[in-house]
Order: structure tokens, then C-alpha cells, then sequence
């Protein structure tokens, strides 16, 4: 229903692709969540002027035979919307994988974000989001809040931080604990900068850190990611991406280290 609302009036063309989208979206995905950490996507940006939508998807996906199957799938969608006010932004990150019959990773993100004047150096953005990941027994997460951010962006390359504070509510499900509710404050920081080339290649980092503004002020979640994407025509293009993320303190006992390398085909409108 939000995303309804904020899509403009197009002609024939762009409503058919604005629907197709919606329809990949939703039927993708209604709430699903990756990472444990918040975080902005590596690709977002301020779209170009007089281009209200635009946004991008990709798809993966892996099937192998020979001692044990196994199968891999996996999507990505981002949407942006531009006004005169405001730039809305719709991230969506999916994965799963399966061996033998059983489920050996399943879960996602997805997270609606605000960011007010986004052409101003200072700003404030706002977002929500939800998640889950059944392997690691996180049943659900969901989180709102909102920082303060900085941009200085040119025609190559783009830098962003951002600083502030979300309500975050999660609900673990592990056979060693059992059920276990969490419902805190974070404190809630990032930056990130990418780099477009003259081949069009582009380069984007970004680090991320969450922590309870208390006595566990020194126990924080510590996640970077790293993604360059070769272009192989005007819409289509091939990413290489690798993340770690770490956990000092979990709330559950789960492995406090993470990581993954993907590999996928992007489609971009």
C-alpha cells in the first residue's frame, strides 16, 4: 500500500513496469531480511534529475548433483521514488539455500526509507524494517527509527555518514534457549562511498556499527561490505560483493562472525 501511494502518475510503458515490479516485489517477498544489522544499500543514490523512478533487480541461483543436492536462490530489489521533497526508497535482499531436502539458509530483509530535502548536505532520513532468518533462529525483527546524515555527492562519486537511534524488537527461537524476546534501544552509525569509473565500473564500500547507548555501549554489531559492478550494457550489469559482520555480544548463542561472497546479474531501469 505505501509503495502504491507514492508512485506517480506515468504513461502506459511505465505503469505496466511500475506493476511488474510491484508484483516481482511482493511476490518475492513480503518481509524478509539477510543481514542482523541495519544498514542502507551499497547502490543507493540520488536518482538523476528529472528521472522520478528508477531502481534495480537482480536474481541468482544454483543447482547442483553429483554426491548431494543442492540448491541456491536468491534476489535483490531496489526502488527509488523522487520528489520535489522527499526521496523514498524500497530495498529488498533475499536468500536461500537447500541440501538434501533440508533447508540450509533462509531469511532476508526489507526496509522502507525516507530522507526528507535529499539534495541538501544535511538531512534527516527515516526507515522501518523487518527480517528474519530461520537457520541462525531468528524468528522476526522489526526496527524504526530515523538519523541524521551528511551527503557531498558529484557526477562520479558519492559520500554519506549517518548518526541516530532506532527501536529495535527481535524474537529468537533456538532449542538450547527456547523462545526468547528482545525489545531496546540502538544507537545506529554508518558510512559509505562509492565511485563510478569512466567505463562505467563502479566501486561502492561501506561500515556499519550498532550499539546500546548504556553499559553495553562496548559490545556493539560491526558489519562492511565491499561491491564493484562491471557494466555489460546500458541496463545490465555483473557484481562481485563480499561481507563480514560481527557480533561481540549476541543475545542468543549464536557464532558472533559471519561472512559471504555473491556474485549476480543486475538488472537496472
Amino acid at each position: 500500500m505505501i509503495l502504491t501511494n507514492i508512485i506517480p502518475t506515468l504513461d502506459g510503458y511505465q505503469v505496466l513496469r511500475t506493476k511488474a515490479l510491484l508484483i516481482l516485489l511482493f511476490t518475492g517477498s513480503l518481509i524478509v531480511a539477510e543481514a542482523q544489522i541495519l544498514h542502507p544499500d551499497l547502490n543507493q543514490g540520488i536518482p538523476e534529475k528529472g528521472k522520478i523512478v528508477s531502481g534495480r533487480v537482480s536474481l541468482d541461483f544454483m543447482l547442483r548433483q553429483d554426491v548431494s543436492s543442492f540448491f541456491q536462490a536468491g534476489n535483490e530489489v531496489d526502488l527509488q521514488r523522487i520528489d520535489e521533497k522527499s526521496l523514498w526508497l524500497y530495498t529488498q535482499r533475499f536468500s536461500w539455500a537447500r541440501a538434501n531436502n533440508q533447508n540450509l539458509f533462509n531469511g532476508g530483509h526489507a526496509q522502507f526509507r525516507r530522507q526528507p530535502l535529499p539534495e541538501r548536505a544535511f538531512g534527516m532520513e527515516y526507515y522501518v524494517q523487518a527480517q528474519y532468518d530461520n537457520v541462525r533462529g531468528l524468528k522476526e525483527r522489526f526496527l524504526g527509527g530515523g538519523n541524521i546524515r551528511y551527503l557531498h555527492k558529484n557526477d562520479t562519486s558519492l559520500f554519506q555518514m549517518g548518526s541516530g537511534f532506532f527501536l529495535e524488537y527481535e524474537n529468537w527461537a533456538l532449542a538450547e534457549t527456547g523462545m526468547r524476546e528482545v525489545l531496546r534501544i540502538k544507537w545506529n552509525n554508518y558510512i559509505r562511498y562509492s565511485l563510478t569509473t569512466k567505463n562505467g565500473t563502479r566501486l561502492s564500500t561501506a561500515v556499519f556499527l550498532q550499539t546500546r547507548p548504556d553499559a553495553e555501549i562496548t559490545k556493539p554489531r560491526l558489519s562492511a561490505q565491499a561491491r564493484i559492478q562491471f557494466p555489460l550494457s546500458e541496463r545490465l550489469a555483473f557484481s562481485l560483493q563480499g561481507d563480514v559482520s560481527y557480533d561481540r555480544a549476541p543475545v542468543v548463542p549464536i557464532n558472533p562472525l559471519t561472512y559471504r561472497v555473491l556474485q549476480k546479474l543486475i538488472y537496472s531501469f
